[in-house]
């Protein structure tokens, strides 16, 4: 289980309710990427928690030395559960910052599109990110907190803390979890106070770790510890 997909924008909730019971009840082990999307009993045993994972050595080629440019970024879509209120308050706390979102747009965001230091652009092929991403000097996820939100665990969290970036978040769930890694807040003034730190004290050094503490979340590692688990003879081998 990878999302909350009941709680998916533009899906029937009654049909995934009873397709994913039925799917608990068939099969002989369930990985949820979310501690929330674990199944609840009488399936509960059948659980295993296996957060999403990063490709480590991808996002390590990003320059460990940190960005004097003033831009705190977004890659991803840019989608309903992003909040463009919060993002337009912290662009008016930093207006000498310019705020990066990276990504398809799948909503109207006016409230952004009237802002002149909020740069929207397009999608950009994976192997570019690294790149991408070099001048920025921290990165951010402003999801709002909901019934979907609560469940997921980004991606790009821990692609953030692959390429070293001081990363922010709203404190969803799995985020909140890996305080303090990722720092977290709703408030607009809070945040843009984080961001202005992070620009005079971040290092390369802090970077550096930054990116150690997610070595081992590669995606080798989390293979092989599905694959484990898959070949037990209780799962069915």
């Amino acid at each position: 289980r990878l999302d909350d997909y009941a709680h998916y924008p533009g899906v029937d909730p009654q049909l995934v309710e009873e397709s994913e019971a039925l799917m608990f009840e068939r099969a002989q082990v369930v990985f949820a990427t979310a501690r929330r999307l674990l199944p609840p009993p009488p399936y509960a045993e059948k659980g295993v928690y296996l957060p999403q994972g990063v490709n480590w050595a991808h996002f390590a080629q990003a320059p460990l030395e940190p960005s004097r440019d003033r831009v705190l970024g977004f890659f991803g879509t840019l989608s309903s559960w992003v909040v463009a209120q919060l993002i337009a308050a912290v662009a008016r706390a930093l207006p000498d910052w310019e705020l990066r979102l990276v990504g398809k747009r799948e909503v109207d965001t006016p409230e952004l599109d009237r802002l002149e230091n909020v740069r929207i652009t397009g999608a950009v092929p994976f192997a570019d990110l690294p790149a991408l991403i070099g001048d920025w000097a921290a990165a951010w996820i402003p999801f709002r907190i909901n019934a979907l939100t609560e469940a997921v665990n980004p991606l790009k969290v821990w692609e953030y803390l692959a390429t070293g970036l001081a990363t922010m978040s709203t404190p969803i769930p799995e985020v909140a979890a890996m305080v303090p890694r990722v720092s977290v807040s709703t408030d607009a003034s809070e945040i843009a106070s984080w961001a202005q730190r992070v620009l005079e004290e971040d290092s390369a050094q802090a970077r550096a770790a930054r990116r150690e503490s997610v070595r081992g979340d590669d995606w080798s590692v989390r293979a092989a510890l599905l694959r484990d688990r898959v070949q037990r003879p209780e799962a069915g081998g």
